[in-house]
């Protein structure tokens, strides 16, 4: 086994586990938007934090699963070209493309994390109703740009290997 084969089992059980934690917190989300419907309609008592954990569950969803959704070609995407060219040519494609997204991964993430460490410094709370360190939001999208970086860079890899065989 690679070392590239070795990481790539090793994200992937990362990305099955953040898999997993979007299934909790979707099941959480249904679960406090249900209860917070049922106290507003029966008891005209709504939770007034709902709203806003709602919205960072939605976000980390979206980034913690990100990488996992690439990992199994399970994202929107327009193959309409793809399909009118040879296997030879789409592997091409792909590795352009995805060598395009790691670059600008690589800078979005680098990029977030400064943002995210000097919120952490400057202790910027955000002005809602909980008040939570805005630094605690931003982690959910960090850890998703960096795992979606390396799962482009593990795709570039298995590109290159199938364009290897071709030959």
């Amino acid at each position: 086994m690679t070392f590239f084969e070795k990481i790539g089992k090793f994200i992937e059980h990362i990305n099955n586990a953040m898999v997993i934690v979007c299934g909790i917190l979707a099941v959480g989300l249904a679960f406090i938007v249900g209860t917070d419907i049922a106290l507003r309609y029966l008891f005209n008592r709504p939770l007034g934090w709902v709203k806003e954990v709602s919205e960072y569950i939605l976000v980390g969803l979206g980034f913690l699963a990100a990488a996992w959704i690439l990992k199994n070609e399970a994202h929107v995407k327009m193959d309409l070209l793809l399909t009118k060219v040879s296997i030879r040519t789409q592997t091409i494609l792909n590795i352009a493309t995805s060598v395009i997204c790691t670059l600008v991964l690589i800078l979005v993430t680098f990029f977030s994390f400064r943002v995210t460490f000097d919120l952490y410094k400057s202790g910027v709370v955000t002005p809602t109703v909980l008040e939570p360190p805005k630094w605690i939001l931003m982690t959910p999208i960090i850890l998703g740009f960096f795992l979606l970086t390396i799962q482009f860079v593990m795709r570039i890899y298995g590109y290159i290997e199938r364009w290897k065989k071709m030959k």
